[in-house]
């Protein structure tokens, strides 16, 4: 065996099964935490990324934990200690995890008493307690805190628990001509992304916020920017600041062309920003992002925040991989994060990509590029997603062992390209590690395998999910269920226009051959709408993409085929019109309360919607339809297609007197065709 194909094999074996996931940690790090508390008015949050690798069982192999760590003592201060500590709030625990302050490489002193820590460790298969921790520290964050010391509190001067925290990412598109009023006559632009965590305490209190703010500006020429901000307001209205950044007079680059990063601490006692923090989370349409510049003090370029897609492809990088093959024993388990918006076709149009890389090299290595190139095996392409490692820009893996986070925005023609092509044929991608010793590449993988099979579809019923009321009707939304549909999960928040797309990911559907516009496109599961111009009948559901045809599945369509949206056990999605608040056994209707229920399968409208239009704010009636609630009549106020995502209505009943309390069986019937029926909760 010659001694390059024994490193193949090597390398076959040791990457066999293995995945890399990385996972957020917060803490909200204060002095009463200590044991005993102690007296100073200082505080920190603390911001864990943990990087870990898995072999083909599961379990945890290695790791590279992060710690980002603000803190803010009213003077001068000298660190001694920064640890994870395995322990719940009422006990000191031992250290597990060492960021090395105050060891062999000495305290840190600050005279300012302000400012931010960020750390790397790695966590080897020798590690021993620091391995068995990061274990842990996956299942049961709460049994572990972060810990700050001092020379005037060696035991710890700010502590605080570890808590997965709520996140989401949103993006928008920035431009001139959504300022009010608008502006023109500036070639402006901006693609920003804003990225949200929070926790909470034991009593629902939100104890923790970040707001990562990024943005890839691009002007026309040199400006000075004032201003970088959230916003609270819809679109074509002016509102106050609700988050800041901080940017003030900052002078643009001399093209015009740059980026900017700022995470933002928010600030527990400021209301506005802990309420503009719980709106996001609910609704980001309603907030928007500015750029301000000296000449345009009221803003330049901004836009309504939107909801993101979601895919996160993961890879074992081999230099067996690369064309021609390194001789190398390394590896590099990895993933590529995308988050992505669309417009009206379906195409993406913006991305934030993270390369999150966990190199495994024999001994030291510097690495000058890490990149998304276009081509399939066996060959070499062009880098079009680039993270900005270079040989002028390079990291140092001292160790041969470690761990490359890199968020970038993807906002080039040919990054975007690449991200369209790739959610749709990933295998024509791959991602690339290059190092000095190797510029050509020194570890790669394609960023996913093709299918070798064609899509399959095992089921389709309406999308209400319930066995009770499988049929649907033209303008319903119907949930197909298989295998192999698509690469990447796409779904309507992500996306933007006035008509439903009919290709996302290089998936279709049609339905006795008609196409039928897509909701939501995933690899076990799409969302429909069914055309209006589908008869009554048995009709045929077919799935296709890259690959090929599904089998051809039958469903019952209806001229009409109610289906009441759920939520919770045996509940429906309805809404007390008075309040406008969703009923549910803590919240319950009683007699003359106007409820809205929410439905699909209601038939075609008067006037006639047409297919996958987006609902315009007016109304479109259905037939008429009958309620019951207990078995007694309820008088239907109206049946309308619902404002906004197509294939969605509204009944509007009133609840009848005499209806006993507790759980009452709700019901709507059209044209012959009854509902599921789920329990609404009556006082």
């Amino acid at each position: 065996m010659t001694r390059a194909l024994g490193m193949y094999l090597f390398a076959a074996v040791s990457l066999f099964g293995q995945s890399a996931e990385t996972v957020f940690f917060r803490a909200a790090m204060l002095p009463s935490n200590e044991i005993p508390a102690v007296d100073i008015a200082a505080a920190g949050t603390a911001t864990i990324r943990a990087h870990a690798v898995r072999d083909a069982s599961g379990q945890v192999i290695s790791g590279t934990v992060d710690f980002i760590v603000n803190y803010n003592f009213p003077g001068g201060v000298e660190l001694t200690g920064l640890h994870i500590h395995r322990g719940d709030s009422t006990v000191n625990g031992p250290v597990v995890i060492n960021t090395g302050i105050g060891g062999a490489g000495g305290n840190l002193n600050d005279p300012s008493g302000k400012g931010v820590i960020t750390r790397s460790v790695d966590v080897t298969a020798g590690s021993g307690a620091a391995l068995a921790a990061l274990k842990d520290l996956l299942d049961n964050p709460s049994g572990f805190y972060v810990n700050m010391h001092t020379t005037v509190n060696p035991g710890g001067v700010i502590r605080g628990q570890l808590q997965k925290p709520e996140m989401l990412t949103t993006m928008a598109v920035l431009s001139p001509a959504n300022e009010v009023p608008a502006i023109t006559g500036q070639n402006a632009s901006a693609v920003a992304a804003i990225t949200a965590m929070r926790t909470f305490d034991a009593r629902g209190n939100m104890n923790t916020g970040l707001v990562v703010f990024e943005a890839d500006y691009n002007f026309d020429e040199q400006v000075t920017m004032t201003g970088f901000h959230i916003h609270s307001g819809p679109k074509g209205v002016n509102a106050p600041v609700v988050i800041n950044t901080g940017l003030a007079n900052m002078p643009s680059t001399e093209t015009g062309k740059g980026s900017l990063v700022f995470p933002v601490e928010l600030s527990m006692t400021n209301k506005a920003q802990v309420d503009a923090m719980n709106g996001l989370f609910q609704d980001p349409s309603n907030y928007y992002v500015n750029i301000h510049t000296t000449r345009f003090p009221g803003g330049l370029i901004r836009s309504q925040l939107r909801r993101t897609d979601e895919n996160v492809f993961t890879m074992n990088l081999s230099p067996a991989n690369e064309v021609p093959p390194v001789d190398i024993q390394a590896s590099a388990p990895a993933s590529f994060k995308v988050n992505t918006i669309r417009d009206e076709s379906g195409a993406v149009i913006a991305g934030r990509a993270v390369f999150d890389v966990n190199y495994r090299f024999p001994g030291a290595a510097t690495f000058t590029g890490l990149h998304i190139h276009d081509q399939a095996a066996g060959q070499n392409g062009p880098v079009t997603i680039n993270t900005g490692i270079s040989g002028a820009n390079s990291v140092a893996g001292d160790s041969g062992f470690g761990n490359i986070y890199i968020p970038v925005l993807v906002t080039s023609a040919a990054g975007l390209r690449t991200l369209n092509s790739l959610m749709a044929n990933p295998e024509k991608h791959y991602m690339n590690l290059h190092t000095t010793v190797n510029p050509g590449g020194a570890v790669r993988s394609q960023v996913r395998a093709a299918y070798t099979n064609a899509p399959a579809i095992g089921d389709a019923l309406s999308s209400v999910i319930d066995q009770e009321q499988r049929d649907v009707a033209p303008g319903g939304w119907l949930s197909i269920f298989g295998a192999r549909f698509a690469y990447a999960n796409t779904n309507y928040f992500a996306w933007e226009g006035q008509s439903l797309p009919v290709a996302l990911n290089g998936v279709e559907v049609t339905v006795d051959g008609i196409t039928a516009p897509l909701l939501m496109v995933s690899p076990g599961q799409i969302d429909v709408q069914m055309p209006y111009e589908v008869k009554p009948g048995m009709r045929q559901v077919v799935v296709k993409n890259g690959v090929g045809e599904s089998n051809a599945f039958m469903v019952t369509v209806r001229q009409a085929a109610p289906a009441i949206w759920r939520m919770g056990a045996g509940g429906g999605q309805i809404v007390r019109v008075s309040d406008v608040t969703f009923i549910s056994a803590n919240n319950p209707a009683q007699a003359g309360d106007t409820l809205a229920v929410f439905t699909t399968g209601m038939g075609q409208t008067v006037p006639a919607l047409k297919t996958g239009a987006v609902v315009p704010e007016a109304l479109f009636n259905t037939a008429a339809a009958a309620v019951t609630i207990g078995g007694r009549p309820a008088l239907a106020l109206l049946s309308v297609a619902y404002p906004g995502v197509p294939g969605t209505y509204v009944v509007a009943v009133m609840v009848p007197p005499g209806i006993p309390s507790g759980p009452q069986p709700l019901q709507i019937t059209m044209a012959g065709s009854r509902s599921n029926t789920v329990m609404l909760p009556v006082k």
